[in-house]
């Protein structure tokens, strides 16, 4: 079954490419959830000798997973932390630069939105789509734009009624009652394993709201924050949005996705 067919390739910006369909093989973890709320990776190389250890960096580099013959990145981002023992263990720290971009503009009166998220991107090296819902706002005393220009983006959204994600480069925004078909089938077919309940209480007994269910699945090349996926599942069937994702894989692939439900 090509689900069993498991692979995974990095490739760093020098040029290298390590492939496990060549031999290479990995351990790795993934996790949306830290402290900095910047995507990571531990990726473990367990079988290159030590010359092919030296190679890798601090740099860009891309790690990919798949299936049979589809594959999909994982993440892209910074190589760090690097050891060198028996084998080689390093992070890599996703959309490191996207998260960390700064940009601070003044943006004179009766200014369009659609024109400020699509100068905060251009500004940032980043590709926009959906600014179209945003072109009859305006700003009628002007704009100041100061700090991350994520958060800038996903500010004047969010006043607006409008989701945003991001897919590498790409910034898509969209209206939170559209997109409900789900970019991405999850089911017993595809990898999907359990949906249980989130419950997690605080030391007052208040039930933290973050995640409405954890969907237990193989993990989804290509599956992002932001995105909308359909579930169909016995203990949940319909959309959601992924929130935060944890993947663990050595001899087993085993992932969790935290979603919240999309109320049609």
């Amino acid at each position: 079954m090509f689900l069993f067919d498991r692979k995974a390739q990095l490739i760093t910006d020098s040029g290298y490419i390590f492939s496990s369909w060549k031999g290479v093989r990995f351990n790795f973890e993934y996790t949306t959830i830290s402290d900095t709320g910047v995507p990571t990776a531990e990726i473990e190389i367990l079988n290159i000798d030590k010359d092919l250890m030296n190679v890798i960096k601090n740099e860009h580099a891309v790690f990919s997973i798949g299936y049979g013959n589809y594959l999909g990145d994982l993440i892209t981002g910074e190589i760090s932390n690097i050891e060198i023992k028996d084998t080689i263990v390093f992070d890599i720290i996703g959309n490191s630069e996207i998260n960390t971009k700064l940009y601070d503009n003044w943006y004179n009166k009766d200014v369009r939105e659609n024109f400020i998220v699509e100068d905060i991107a251009r500004n940032v090296g980043m590709k926009i789509e959906g600014t179209d819902l945003l072109k009859d706002y305006v700003q009628p005393n002007g704009y100041t734009v100061k700090g991350n220009a994520i958060t800038s983006i996903q500010d004047i959204c969010s006043n607006r009624g409008l989701k945003v994600t991001f897919r590498g480069d790409l910034i898509k925004i969209y209206k939170k009652e559209g997109e409900n078909e789900g970019d991405i089938l999850l089911d017993i077919t595809s990898g999907l394993s359990n949906v249980t309940k989130y419950m997690k209480y605080d030391s007052k007994g208040n039930q933290d709201t973050t995640y409405d269910y954890v969907v237990h699945a193989l993990p989804i090349p290509k599956l992002k924050q932001g995105m909308i996926i359909q579930i169909e599942h016995d203990n949940f069937s319909g959309t959601a949005t992924v929130v935060d994702f944890e993947i663990k894989a050595r001899r087993n692939w085993k992932a969790k996705y935290y979603i919240k439900a999309i109320v049609k």
